[in-house]
């Protein structure tokens, strides 16, 4: 482990305004432990959306942050990063100056289960002009940085990994390392993909298996991007995060892979899994094994071109993008190969697994609930499940919904207008609820109080 000199720190610049947008924000500045040490040095600088969120919990829109500047600090004590600078940039108008488009009821869906319309006033490009020319020279101006573009990268997630995305492709000559964290791409142009040619990038693509939404269109784009001539591993990382979720705490739990892959060396591969479903239908076409890779750096990512070698091939054949074809009921090991590291596991093909499985919610509320509620359980995608009024104090739904899903949720309800949320009987938040729809499943739940 190396030690460092110094102690890093965060600054404010309250009441920052944008001329084009003309409104004010803060912006956040994590200064690295040698900054204060070592007056002539210059540092790679990373801009980031939502920078309210991203060190303090208590500036936080959510109440949870990244705490990336202690994934930063501890990166760099241990000589796995260059030291940085990271900008956080407070939002205003998150949605608007997230989105470089207006939508007018733009149809959004994942595949038949999930349905909605997106309509925007997109002020992104109002919002890119601010950064590239209010704040990156405020920036370089003030404090010691490397400004060109080989040091100098932007990350986001969710609309924010979508405005990073499209901020980064209009101006590789600026940014040349994007970081692309859980993006929500229902918001992009995909005709301007297929008109994007190869640019001078690093990228940083991950969803979590708790964003099945955002995952389909995340692969999409990725899938094409390497049509592209990108090349995994090099100039691209896409990672599928076992059990990860759409929250705060999730990307900075996650935020060392970027960092690493920007400002350190990945170093060598030391352990490989596969993980995912391990009972497939002998009807299912859709199937995919998630091949994770984990470097000698504390990266992981996913593998999207793997090397498979399947026992009995009579069985199961698995293409090199992970998808899994079930020929004929029986159980087989499947070695998989990176480098030197390897990892097994063995799968079983059974008769014909319905496509959908049926879930029955029922949910008992507090008697203060009012009688023209709308109870709904929120899994932080468009697959929302609304209940509907059984018997005073009861709701029910039954949905079919597809087999693997795998969400978190949380009970919500609306009356005239208002969000209620459900807590614990001190009214703190309780954790979050697990659903995986792996079979036909009667879930009871019990909300304490509204709040």
């Amino acid at each position: 482990m190396c030690s460092t000199k110094g102690t890093s720190r965060i600054l404010t610049l309250s009441d920052f305004h944008a001329t084009k947008l003309n409104n004010d924000r803060n912006i956040y500045l994590y200064l690295p432990p040698e900054y204060d040490v070592y007056p002539d040095k210059r540092y790679p600088v990373l801009y980031m959306h939502d920078g309210q969120n991203i060190f303090d919990p208590s500036t936080s829109s959510t109440g949870t942050s990244w705490e990336i500047h202690k994934t930063a600090d501890r990166l760099i004590s241990e000589g796995k990063i260059r030291e940085l600078i990271i900008v956080g940039i407070a939002f205003k108008e998150r949605g608007k100056e997230f989105s470089h488009y207006s939508w007018n009821k733009k149809a959004v869906k994942w595949n038949e289960y999930a349905r909605f319309e997106y309509t925007i006033d997109g002020k992104g490009e109002l919002y890119e002009d601010f950064i590239i020319n209010d704040l990156k020279p405020y920036i370089d101006k003030n404090f010691r940085t490397l400004p060109d573009k080989d040091n100098t990268g932007l990350m986001g997630s969710s609309a924010g990994g979508l405005v990073t995305f499209n901020i980064g492709i209009r101006h590789p000559d600026i940014f040349s390392k994007l970081g692309i964290m859980s993006p929500a791409f229902f918001g992009m142009d995909f005709d301007v993909l297929n008109r994007l040619d190869k640019k001078d990038l690093k990228m940083w693509f991950d969803t979590g298996e708790k964003e099945p939404c955002l995952m389909e269109d995340t692969k999409h784009v990725v899938d094409l991007l390497l049509s592209k001539g990108y090349t995994e591993g090099k100039d691209l990382i896409y990672y599928q995060v076992p059990d990860g979720f759409h929250s705060n705490k999730d990307w900075g739990e996650r935020a060392a892979g970027p960092l690493i892959f920007f400002f350190g060396d990945i170093g060598e591969p030391v352990h490989a899994e596969l993980t995912g479903r391990n009972q497939i239908g002998r009807n299912e076409d859709e199937v995919r094994v998630n091949s994770v890779i984990s470097y000698k750096s504390g990266l992981v990512r996913s593998d999207l071109n793997g090397s498979y070698a399947v026992e009995d091939p009579e069985i199961l054949d698995i293409k090199p993008d992970g998808v899994i074809k079930p020929k004929m009921e029986g159980i087989t090991k499947v070695d998989y190969t990176f480098g030197n590291v390897r990892a097994s596991k063995e799968y079983r093909v059974v008769e014909n697994l319905s496509k959908n499985v049926k879930i029955e919610f029922e949910v008992k509320v507090p008697e203060s609930t009012p009688e023209d509620a709308v109870i709904f359980a929120d899994t932080y995608s468009p697959i929302n499940l609304g209940m509907e009024k059984a018997a005073r104090g009861i709701y029910k739904g039954t949905f079919y919904l597809p087999r693997g899903l795998n969400v978190n949720y949380r009970l919500k309800m609306v009356c005239r207008n208002q969000l209620s949320v459900e807590k614990d009987t001190d009214l703190h938040d309780i954790p979050f609820r697990q659903l995986e729809a792996v079979k036909d499943e009667e879930i009871q739940c019990i909300v304490n109080r509204w709040g």
